[in-house]
């Protein structure tokens, strides 16, 4: 196993005994008593300490962090436009059915059923669409503001050194 293989191991391992409320000094201590396995019992982490603990700890909040801002800003509108999308096919079939002269009644009667459903849905979905823009729209300017204190904060560094 590669070294950064072992650390995020390590990380997997760190996050299950935090899921369970150990605390930083608990969860070193468990660690340090972790075997390779059943069979080979050469301890895992003999030497971790706390502070290994709270980096590792501080890495994963980053990462479900960076998780939910590609959830808000990539994933979420991708599914969101697919489930339009499927509608408006379930809609095309749906119609397909109602116009269709030999059709049943009920079969006609049952797709304007799913066609009176899929404008309940769309119209919920343009709803929940704006928050999605919303979220969007809040993250870029969140992204925006970010860069221009860190260019500011440079820039004051800079005029401090100069002087």
């Amino acid at each position: 196993m590669t070294g950064q293989a072992k650390i995020e191991q390590r990380r997997r391992d760190v996050w299950a005994l935090h899921l369970q409320q150990l605390t930083e000094s608990e969860i070193a201590e468990a660690l340090k008593s972790l075997t390779v396995s059943e069979t080979d019992k050469t301890l895992r982490y003999p030497n971790i300490s706390q502070p290994t603990v709270s980096r590792d700890l501080r890495f994963m909040m980053r990462k479900g962090k960076k998780f939910i801002d590609d959830l808000a800003k990539d994933t979420l509108p991708y599914f969101y436009q697919r489930q339009l999308d499927t509608l408006d096919q379930i809609a095309r079939e749906a119609w397909f059915i109602v116009n269709d002269g030999g059709a049943s009644r009920r079969d006609r009667l049952n797709a304007m059923n799913i066609l009176k459903d899929i404008e309940q849905t769309r119209f919920n979905l343009l709803q929940e669409g704006s928050t999605v823009h919303a979220v969007k729209a809040l993250q870029q300017r969140v992204e925006t503001l970010t860069k221009e204190l860190e260019a500011r904060v440079s820039g004051q560094h800079q005029t401090q050194k100069a002087r």
